[in-house]
């Protein structure tokens, strides 16, 4: 999001330095510590059931692949542990 609160767009290779660059390196490898990254994706019920009954219940990683991409990211923030 930006300042406003809106919805900001990132190319891939802005989401990779992202990622790479600030919250890996600055806060897993810097600092040590532990790295949370949240995001969201809305979806309707019959789009979720519809998700879910075609993986499976979503129980291995590869099944969770599906719902997790093209999220929105929220927050990146590391705690002590």
């Amino acid at each position: 999001m930006n300042e406003e609160g809106e919805e900001q767009y990132f190319s891939p290779d802005q989401k990779d330095y992202i990622l790479k660059n600030k919250i890996i390196d600055d806060f897993a490898k810097k600092e040590g510590l532990r790295t949370f990254v949240y995001g969201y994706k809305d979806y309707t019920e019959d789009e979720w059931f519809y998700l879910s009954n075609e993986n499976g219940g979503f129980k291995s990683e590869d099944q969770r692949l599906h719902v997790e991409k093209d999220l929105t990211f929220v927050i990146a923030f590391g705690i002590e542990d």
